[in-house]
């Protein structure tokens, strides 16, 4: 892992120079819950054209299982096209379960710049699904019609996922929060940030999506890299230094061929970037049109975080762990001087 302090100044320019021609929604909460559970996702890649191992119409997610006792909270769909028409009524109507999701249940985030497919925008769909998980349940092949591409309004299909927010009476008590919109390399900086009540340790579950991702390009590699409180996690989401998104989220990675499987997601505990006291945990992709020497544009759409968070019980004792080692570092910092 390496730091990115000497990037902040220049990586400000180039957003704000970007944000002087192009759009986007930016990321933003959905749902919080704070309480004993957590969170289960599964998806896969949308995306036919150009690709050698093309998405079939429908196709299937899998949900996956929740711990034995876990009761369903909230449940969500999350989709995404580059296309030249944001909003029709066709893309934001799908069928889930074969129940239909009508546009009015969707909502839209976009940016007015595409990953450089000859599209006008990047588009992403969100809706609420809990009824529906709630009647098919988890551990589950979720039927999945109308996600993928469609010529008539010029859209290619990128990936979908469910999310699914569960309670557990036995389990430990997270701070859990949900994140839907749309960011890329091309129209802001593909980075947002989750926030929470403060860390006090322990592991942390973070997932986010990468739309169109791919490992190479008729041989040539696709670069980029995706950092975490500021530091490269490129290897830890599955990824390499200098290619952290590859489309895994399809049934192989084939390499040196055209452009193929383009949906990715990131789910691990993400502990090691964070310290003791962080109310808040950033994330960033680098990749097309950032500092002008990567070759992948990467977008993301949907993601969360399941923190740890103490019993009432321990808040006091561990606020006094925090603050004696939060003095221990300042003094080991001095004696280095």
């Amino acid at each position: 892992m390496r730091g990115r302090i000497g990037f902040v100044v220049v990586f400000g320019v180039l957003a704000s120079t970007k944000g002087a021609w192009a759009f986007e929604s930016g990321m933003a909460e959905i749902y919080r819950y704070v309480g004993k559970g957590d969170f289960v996702v599964g998806g896969v890649s949308s995306r036919r054209l150009d690709s050698t191992n093309p998405q079939a119409e429908p196709f299937f997610v899998r949900l996956p299982a929740a711990p034995a006792g876990a009761t369903l909270l909230k449940a969500y769909a999350n989709w995404s096209f580059m296309t030249n028409n944001y909003g029709p009524e066709a893309a934001r109507t799908i069928k889930v379960a074969g129940t239909t999701i009508m546009p009015g249940a969707t909502s839209i985030s976009f940016a007015n710049l595409d990953c450089n497919w000859g599209r006008q925008f990047g588009v992403a769909f969100n809706a609420d699904i809990t009824s529906v998980v709630q009647a098919n349940g988890f551990d589950f092949d979720y039927t999945i019609e109308g996600a993928t591409d469609n010529s008539a309004y010029g859209a290619i299909g990128e990936g979908l996922s469910i999310l699914a927010v569960f309670s557990l009476p036995d389990g430990p008590t997270r701070d859990i929060s949900v994140y839907r919109g749309y960011t890329s390399t091309r129209s802001g900086n593909a980075s947002g940030e989750m926030t929470f009540q403060e860390y006090v340790g322990g592991p942390t579950h973070f997932f986010l999506n990468g739309l169109d991702g791919q490992k190479d390009f008729g041989g040539d590699p696709m670069t980029d890299d995706f950092y975490l409180n500021g530091w490269n996690a490129s290897v830890e989401i599955g990824g390499a230094l200098r290619n952290a998104w590859q489309g895994k989220r399809r049934f192989n990675v084939l390499p040196n061929t055209a452009p193929n499987h383009m949906y990715d997601h990131a789910e691990l505990d993400v502990s090691a970037f964070m310290q003791l006291g962080d109310t808040s945990l950033r994330y960033d992709t680098d990749g097309f049109d950032d500092f002008g020497n990567y070759s992948d544009c990467i977008a993301h759409s949907f993601g969360a975080v399941a923190v740890p968070v103490p019993e009432p019980g321990t808040l006091f004792g561990l606020a006094l762990g925090i603050a004696a080692l939060s003095r221990a570092r300042r003094v080991r910092k001095d004696d280095r001087k």
